[in-house]
């Protein structure tokens, strides 16, 4: 067991539940990666927004989200399935999508009228993937800072969280 596994371990008779008192260098480091993570997969979500066909966007904006849980909830010491960071994703894009449909709507104007309409949509839809794909992440990372576990989730809790950033974020 390497030294990083054991510092996370429990001390001894103590819960496997109970919180574990992590020293601030270490939250700091973590704390750190989970930023960079945030920001790799931001650029990845404007990246998946700027696809120029309505619903393989989504598609691939679902993809990259969920990378990003996974990967954040690795770094907190999660050990998750895909399929239920996926079923999590999906039902969180449900409070993204709705804000979408603006851009969703000039997707459609891009087939009919190229050209300025087309350029607007697509850069309107890679601004709001890379605001929704930050937004969501902020609220993994303030979840598992505070020792938040994902099988116990509330996704109805984690939606109105993402509410509230995604509306701080726009």
């Amino acid at each position: 067991m390497s030294q990083q596994e054991k510092e996370q371990l429990p001390p001894e008779g103590a819960s496997a539940d109970a919180p574990v008192a992590v020293p601030p260098d270490v939250l700091a480091l973590r704390l750190d990666k989970a930023s960079r993570i945030l920001a790799r997969y931001s650029g990845w979500g404007i990246a998946a927004g700027a696809v120029p066909v309505p619903v393989v966007d989504l598609a691939a904006l679902a993809v990259v989200q969920t990378k990003m849980v996974m990967e954040l909830a690795e770094l907190y010491g999660e050990t998750v399935s895909l399929e239920s960071v996926q079923a999590l994703v999906g039902v969180l894009i449900g409070v993204l999508v709705p804000k979408s449909a603006s851009s969703l709507l000039t997707q459609l104007l891009v087939n009919v009228l190229p050209g300025v309409a087309g350029l607007v949509g697509l850069t309107s839809m890679a601004a709001f993937s890379g605001v929704g794909t930050y937004a969501m992440g902020r609220v993994f990372i303030r979840y598992f800072e505070g020792g938040g576990r994902l099988h116990g989730i509330s996704a109805r809790a984690i939606r109105r969280e993402l509410e509230r950033e995604f509306a701080t974020r726009r």
